[in-house]
């Protein structure tokens, strides 16, 4: 009877991890990238030879599978989300019982799929196969699921391996790591890509770094870890696992918004969880109301103007958008218009612009590569002095043309100014696509097209 219960509360999950991101999340621009990146991978693209990604790639290749099996639609993502998001549930189900529904309802409200849940995944199977001793195998798997996490999100992947050196050394968990490390280097050896990933994953942090803006949760993020750091200090360093709890906390830097202090408030929730099973078991239902309470707080919060995507030639027909600022698709279809009837007398097409550039790249069918994403600390250490060179020399003997999207020259803007700056100054601007007449809030939001011709 037990299972049958869970079984059905794991279809029930399923559905709702679909509905919800599919109705109810707003479109966010990370997703699309994440989508290209797993749709590149899908068409036989390699990760940073072929294009740039700053972070792992073994998120992508399971979502490319995905776009594999059910097309290339949004709504693989969704389903690939859905199953990942079901598995995430199990686990904390493993570890916590009815309790993983007060983690879950947290999670959900901002489940968008990255690295980062990936990451946050592995954080929790590490700590169900911790607690277990009577595992065979144990400390392999750990040191293993470490060097998974280490080549996923490569901050999070430092800090956790110093901890696992410096407080919990173990020869087999180090085994597992290094087997891990190992299988990585040889699949970046082998497709000719090792020194492009240490380029834009470990160089390009200190570009990421230094031009990174978004402080707002900073005084936030310094209480939370000065709150941890007191606690381990109380527990004179034997709490190993608050000891992760912390190193797991660099996922907020360096941006320090809303949603990476999420994820350190959740991972600090499976601690308290795990560690005050007897308090949360005595009081789960006012723990109850206040996850659910603030799930429904989020869920009923208003977004903007509700409507299905409906570009019928699009990946991303029949997604719900909340139009913030402007009409996305009806953006994207007009620019898709616009590169569609120039696109056979060019040789290169470069779209600048945080939101469009690859809703209308994929929806053409153009291949994604590198100056898709021009944004600061993803081009690799000083990138963009590269990148300058580099579409300078293939313009040399080629025609290009660039479509520059003028409203990211702000400061709310990660695209790199330099690059942007230098093709309004290099190249001959030949029109304006206007958007005016679309309603948008943003009256000024429009694309220059420079070219070389």
């Amino acid at each position: 009877m037990k299972k049958f219960f869970f079984v059905i509360l794991c279809i029930i999950i399923f559905v709702f991890n679909f509905l919800y991101f599919w109705f109810r999340l707003n479109l966010f621009s990370d997703e699309v990238w994440n989508y290209g990146v797993a749709y590149n991978i899908a068409n036989g693209l390699v990760p940073y030879r072929d294009f740039n990604l700053l972070a792992g790639p073994l998120v992508y290749y399971f979502s490319a599978i995905f776009i594999l099996i059910f097309g290339h639609h949004f709504y693989s993502y969704a389903i690939f989300h859905s199953c990942f998001m079901l598995l995430i549930f199990i686990v904390l189900w493993i570890r916590l019982g009815k309790k993983s529904m007060l983690i879950y309802l947290v999670l959900i409200t901002f489940s968008f799929p990255n690295y980062n849940i990936f990451v946050m995944f592995l954080f929790f199977l590490m700590f169900v196969i911790y607690d277990d001793y009577n595992l065979k195998y144990r400390n392999y798997i750990i040191g293993s699921l470490i060097g998974l996490i280490f080549i996923s999100k490569i901050s999070i992947g430092v800090s956790m391996l110093f901890v696992m050196i410096i407080f919990d050394y173990n020869k087999k968990k180090l085994i597992g790591f290094l087997f891990v490390l190992l299988l990585f280097l040889l699949y970046l050896v082998f497709n000719d890509s090792f020194f492009q990933f240490v380029d834009y994953n470990y160089l390009g942090m200190f570009s990421f770094v230094s031009d990174n803006k978004f402080l707002f949760y900073l005084p936030a993020y310094i209480i939370f870890c000065l709150t941890v750091i007191i606690a381990i200090f109380k527990s004179r360093f034997k709490d190993i696992f608050l000891i992760y709890v912390l190193a797991f906390s660099v996922v907020s830097i360096p941006i320090f918004d809303n949603l990476h202090m999420m994820y350190s408030v959740v991972v600090i929730l499976f601690y308290l969880f795990c560690r005050y099973d007897f308090y949360i078991n005595r009081y789960y239902n006012y723990f109850f109301v206040i996850s659910f309470s603030f799930f429904f707080f989020c869920v009923t919060s208003p977004v903007g103007n509700y409507n299905l995507y409906r570009d019928s030639t699009s990946f991303l027909y029949g997604k719900a958008i909340y139009y913030d600022f402007y009409n996305y698709d009806k953006c994207v279809l007009r620019l898709k218009k616009y590169v569609s009837n120039v696109k056979d007398n060019y040789d290169y097409i470069f779209i600048f612009s945080d939101e469009l550039t690859y809703s209308v790249k994929l929806d053409l069918n153009i291949p994604i590569n590198k100056f898709d994403v021009i944004a600061n600390g993803n081009m690799g250490y000083r990138g963009f002095e590269r990148y300058i060179f580099e579409y300078h020399e293939m313009c040399k003997y080629n025609s290009c043309i660039f479509f520059v999207d003028d409203s990211i020259s702000n400061l709310t803007s990660q695209s790199n100014e330099n690059i942007l700056n230098d093709v309004r100054n290099s190249y001959s601007k030949i029109d304006t696509i206007n958007f005016n007449d679309l309603n948008l809030l943003d009256t000024t939001f429009s694309f220059s097209v420079y070219d070389n011709k």
